[in-house]
């Protein structure tokens, strides 16, 4: 029994990890994808270059969730980079630039 919670246990962080790396990733090259709505440029370029952004974005956290030295500050880093997306986000969607 205790050879199997052991692996359990050594598996945790890894899969907290990937967790992080996939939905995190995710998460984020979402929310740079709307923020870049927030640019005062016009809709399609914004729109062009939040798509591009996402994907450089979502490499970006997939490569800092695992290189981060616990599963812990890989979920930090990736709250921490998602609060400034998330207000332009915010600010994009009500309305804040006028086009």
């Amino acid at each position: 029994m205790s050879g199997a919670l052991e692996r359990v246990r050594r598996a945790g962080p890894v899969s907290a990890r990937i967790v992080g790396a996939v939905f995190g990733g995710y998460a984020l090259g979402a929310l740079a994808s709307v923020a870049a709505l927030a640019l005062p440029v016009a809709a399609p370029q914004a729109v062009i270059g939040g798509m591009l952004a996402s994907f450089v974005v979502y490499a970006g956290a997939v490569i800092w969730s695992f290189v981060a030295r616990s599963a812990r500050r890989a979920w930090a880093g990736l709250a921490l980079a998602a609060a400034p997306l998330a207000l332009a986000a915010w600010w994009a969607a009500a309305g804040g630039v006028p086009r």
